[in-house]
């Protein structure tokens, strides 16, 4: 049994040997490590000298991002797993510091920083969540955590159905909000992987076209999951803010129940939505989160956005 699985769907892109090697580039014990590269693309794929290496199995597919990753998880043997896409990569040492957070707290998920770039190798902003503990609120209200920045547990991805083919847009964070169920999650502020700005040309994963109906039925399925609501307080415990944002949540769902008559389901929500807004509606900071709908990743990208074009406007992030 190996230690960790770094699984890589590809549609042969040219970027492919960079995310490659920068897994083959990890301090961890050869024999700990494995790399399974699932090819989606039409063909066969592009001769190169990283196929020689004993850590990395082939796999044809020839068919779509969620079946290759969900499979690779079925097929992987390592306790954790990194998804990296064909077009992100790994610096040096990630996946030991990820490993070593994971095997320290027991926790299911473990994510790092991140360079954000765009097609052109640019950087957008350098991402550094540092999210921590009960992340469920987060996760419901809107959040997302890139998985090439993350390791997550095997069995545990496996335990709550991998990506759910029937969510095909947001179906990373669909995945997050259900393994928030199960347990907390946990971070490093170090920085451990380059991520392509989804939405580009070519990108295998296009955050920009999620549809609405996608993310209602993530959603959804997260406040119907047993133990959610429970979850869901102690996720806001002492966050007001975040308390709002989660009304706001429970608040759509019941409206968007009323208008498709699922009376009962709508009542639960708008009962749910009650028993958190308890006395805190009175705070400002209460209101903020049910009126306004703000990611803090949204805002942290705008923010460093503009100071890099106004202080590095030539700058990329190089491998």
């Amino acid at each position: 049994m190996k230690l960790c699985s770094t699984i890589i769907p590809t549609v042969d892109r040219h970027t492919l040997e960079r995310s490659v090697k920068s897994a083959l580039d990890q301090e961890l014990d050869p024999e700990l490590h494995e790399i399974l590269v699932f090819n989606n693309s039409k063909g066969q794929l592009t001769e190169a000298d990283w196929m020689s290496s004993p850590l990395v199995r082939i796999i044809d597919t020839h068919s779509n991002l969620i079946h290759a990753s969900n499979l690779g998880a079925e097929m992987a043997t390592g306790k954790y797993i990194n998804f990296l896409h064909d077009d992100d990569y790994l610096l040096p040492g990630a996946l030991k510091v990820l490993v070593e957070i994971a095997e320290a707290t027991g926790n299911y998920w473990i994510n790092g920083g991140y360079h954000l770039v765009d097609d052109d190798g640019n950087l957008i902003s350098i991402m550094q969540p540092e999210i921590k503990g009960n992340i469920f609120a987060l996760l419901v209200a809107g959040e997302v955590l890139p998985l090439g920045a993350s390791l997550i547990n095997r069995k545990a991805f496996l335990q709550v159905g991998g990506l759910d083919k029937e969510i095909a847009g947001p179906s990373d964070i669909d995945v997050e909000s259900q393994l928030a169920l199960l347990s907390d999650f946990d971070s490093t502020d170090q920085i451990v992987a380059t991520i392509r700005r989804a939405g580009g040309t070519g990108t295998t994963h296009d955050w920009v076209s999620r549809t609405k109906q996608d993310h209602r039925k993530l959603r959804e399925k997260a406040l119907d999951a047993d133990g959610a609501l429970a979850r869901m307080k102690d996720s806001v415990r002492g966050d007001v803010l975040l308390r709002g944002r989660a009304c706001r949540t429970y608040l759509f769902s019941a409206i968007l129940n009323i208008l498709e008559r699922h009376i009962m389901i709508a009542t639960r929500r708008l009962g749910a939505s009650i028993s958190l807004a308890k006395f805190y509606f009175v705070l400002p900071a209460f209101w903020r989160g049910l009126v306004f709908r703000s990611h803090w990743h949204n805002v942290q990208k705008r923010e460093q956005e503009n100071f890099i074009k106004a202080h590095h406007p030539s700058e990329k992030t190089g491998f």
